[in-house]
């Protein structure tokens, strides 16, 4: 009965984790999907701008650009390769991670 609880933890436990890689992993994906698709919609609002304040601050979003004199977009149009393949890329390993994870930690019960 030990050896059924130990291994039903243990199992919960690596559950969580693969739960919050994945969560992590689309998020991620999704949101650098996302930024390449707004970056075609709206180029000039969209990117990763630096301020020009005193303290050199960075921000990834949305509207910082819209005025001008408020700091300039570092990457560009480079957004759009970045964006399209890491955000793809990390969409499609981290399927294959949930998938691989269910494979190898995934048992069904024994039938009775």
């Amino acid at each position: 009965m030990v050896r059924s609880l130990l291994r039903w933890a243990s199992l919960t436990f690596v559950g969580i984790v693969v739960f919050l890689i994945s969560v992590v992993g689309y998020s991620l994906g999704g949101f650098l999907f996302l930024l390449a698709v707004l970056k075609i919609v709206w180029p000039h609002g969209t990117g990763l701008w630096e301020d020009h304040h005193p303290d050199g601050t960075w921000s990834l979003g949305l509207g910082s650009g819209n005025q001008p004199g408020q700091g300039h977009d570092l990457l560009g149009w480079w957004l759009l390769p970045i964006g399209f393949i890491l955000g793809a890329g990390l969409l499609f390993l981290t399927f294959r991670f949930g998938t691989w994870s269910i494979r190898k930690f995934w048992r069904p019960r024994a039938w009775r």
